[in-house]
Parts: C-alpha cells; structure tokens; sequence
C-alpha cells in the first residue's frame, strides 16, 4: 500500500510541475500594463501673418510661422496647401517653434493646413484660409 501512494505521490507532483510549467511558459497576450500608451494629439497653431481664420493678400506667396506642442514631444511639422489640385505640400523648418517660406498661392481662396505629428503618430492641426487677389 505504501508503494501505491508513493507513486500516487510521484504523479500528483509531476502533473502539478508538467500542468503549472503549461501556464508559466505561455506568453502573455494583454497588453503591458507598466508601458503608457501616448494618446495625446500634439496642438499646434499659426501665428504668422496673423492667428486669425482668414488672410488676405496680393503676393502670389505666402510665409506661414507657429508654434506647436506635445506631452511626449513633437517629431514633425509639415504643411499643405488643400485649394491646389497638385496637392502642393511640404515639410516645416523647427517642430515647437516652426516655419515655412514662399507657400505658392493660387488666384482666390487656399485653405493651408499645417500639421504637427508626434513620435506615435498621434496629429494636431491648424488651418489659415489664404486670399489671394
């Protein structure tokens, strides 16, 4: 009888160690709790010519200037000029305090929207409807 509950013994331990390995050795699929998930849209703002929705003007190019921000850092500013069918675009110089010159307009109204993007993709915009006469 005691060679019985030995070996009863000897498989109750192995099922426990092959059945508790069976769990510990599975990858976890739920996300990692400890490693915060950036959420949060850079803002970003025009302030050059002016802060306001509209701009009038009879240059056939336009200098844009700003500012943006972000709680994990902004990687890029980048512009485009939406009015044009060409898609005309292009990349800021700076990312908090950024820049971009000569900006061609076509005849009437550009809308010109600049946007600022951070390290996990997250996007912020701003828009200036440019006049051109």
């Amino acid at each position: 009888m005691k060679s019985y509950i030995k070996i009863l013994c000897l498989l109750m331990v192995a099922m426990t160690l092959i059945l508790g390995g069976c769990f510990l050795d599975k990858k976890s699929t739920q996300p990692d709790n400890d490693t915060p998930t950036d959420t949060q849209s850079p803002s970003v703002t025009i302030t050059t010519p002016t802060s306001g929705a509209t701009y009038a003007t009879n240059q056939s190019t336009v200098d844009l200037g700003g500012t943006a921000s972000d709680d994990e850092g902004v990687t890029s500013v980048t512009w485009a000029n939406v009015s044009i069918s060409t898609g005309a675009s292009g990349n800021c110089t700076g990312t908090a305090s950024w820049s971009v010159s000569g900006i061609t307009l076509q005849t009437g109204d550009n809308l010109i929207v600049i946007t600022a993007s951070d390290s996990a993709n997250n996007t912020g915009k701003d828009s200036l409807t440019v006049t051109y006469t």
